[in-house]
């Protein structure tokens, strides 16, 4: 953009000194540079906000993309290592060759979300039960 811009102002001073050069025998006037700077500005500032959003928008979603390749990783061991017996008895003579990946990790990552969603459950039980208490309690205040 700079370069373009450069070139331009250059071909803009080329056009001043040839219509002063010529003032005796033309009226025409220099033309304004102003609205050419003005933009000039405006477009780098709105490329640098660009860039920054393209950075932003692109590295936001780098740490789920990390863990989902993750746990992809820890499928694919589990798979490999369970062997070429299909079924539900597919995982019952699990090859256990590290304790890192695979079946274990994976475990561990279901054992969470479980407990990640009962919490949630439990909290939605007890507000429910909270608003039934306080309901209740203003409908016995209010028939009194």
């Amino acid at each position: 953009m700079n370069k373009h811009y450069d070139r331009l102002s250059q071909e803009q001073e080329a056009v001043r000194e040839t219509i002063a050069s010529n003032s005796d025998i033309s009226s025409a006037n220099q033309p304004s540079s102003a609205s050419v700077d003005s933009d000039h500005r405006y477009v780098v500032k709105v490329i640098t906000e660009l860039e920054k959003d393209l950075e932003s928008n692109t590295s936001a979603g780098r740490p789920e993309i990390a863990q989902i390749e993750e746990k992809l990783h820890h499928m694919e061991v589990a798979i490999k290592n369970a062997g070429a017996v299909s079924g539900s008895a597919r995982f019952t003579d699990y090859a256990r060759n590290s304790k890192s990946v695979g079946l274990p990790i994976l475990k561990g990552h279901n054992d969470e979300r479980y407990e990640a969603i009962i919490g949630k459950a439990k909290d939605a039980k007890e507000a429910a039960l909270e608003d039934v208490k306080y309901s209740a309690s203003r409908n016995v205040i209010n028939m009194a």
